[in-house]
């Protein structure tokens, strides 16, 4: 079994746990994925500026806005602009922010610590007691396992992590631990 274990990062000591870690793993978002949400708004803004640029008939939005061709041509021009100013805030936003955060997937005796949101350096633990389902789903190469926690979706991505095996890891304790928390549950 891969057993890759990140660095011990200091920004990372916001977790209110007080067990040692047993394994933990860096988690990140790729900078594909950012490309790919950026480029679709840059897709988005450009396929607007088309439709302005050759708009010859007007625009109805679910018969409550009629606008005429001349209005319609303006709406997609300002639609398009808005969205064209945003791509490289957006950007450099979403650049930094995910290059300078660090998170951790990490593994406790009991249960998992993940991060409290894409965005932020707290975590949360979850304890294999409270996992009341896991499920892996693979779209367009991508895995993703959902974890059923209290009624919410909890979403770990295999692109999140240092490398496929590193989830095929994750999966495996995961699974582990949900068998071993409802077999001190039953016995």
């Amino acid at each position: 079994m891969n057993r890759i274990a990140a660095r011990r990062d200091p920004r990372l000591m916001e977790a209110s746990h007080t067990r040692p870690v047993l394994v933990e793993y860096p988690v990140r978002l790729s900078l594909a994925q950012i490309a790919g949400m950026i480029g679709a708004i840059a897709l988005v803004a450009a396929g607007m500026a088309w439709l302005a640029h050759g708009n010859e008939r007007g625009l109805s939005l679910w018969r409550l806005i009629e606008l005429s061709p001349e209005q319609a041509t303006l709406f997609y021009s300002a639609f398009a602009a808005v969205l064209g100013l945003a791509v490289l805030p957006a950007a450099c936003a979403l650049s930094v922010r995910t290059l300078q955060l660090a998170q951790r997937l990490a593994f406790v005796e009991g249960g998992v610590l993940l991060p409290a949101s894409p965005w932020s350096r707290e975590e949360r633990e979850i304890r294999f007691t409270e996992i009341e389902d896991l499920c892996v789903v693979e779209i367009n190469k991508e895995a993703v396992a959902t974890l059923t926690v209290g009624g919410r979706k909890l979403r770990i991505g295999r692109s999140w992590l240092p490398t496929p095996s590193a989830f095929d890891d994750v999966l495996v304790r995961l699974q582990r631990g949900m068998a071993q928390a409802r077999e001190l549950a039953i016995g």
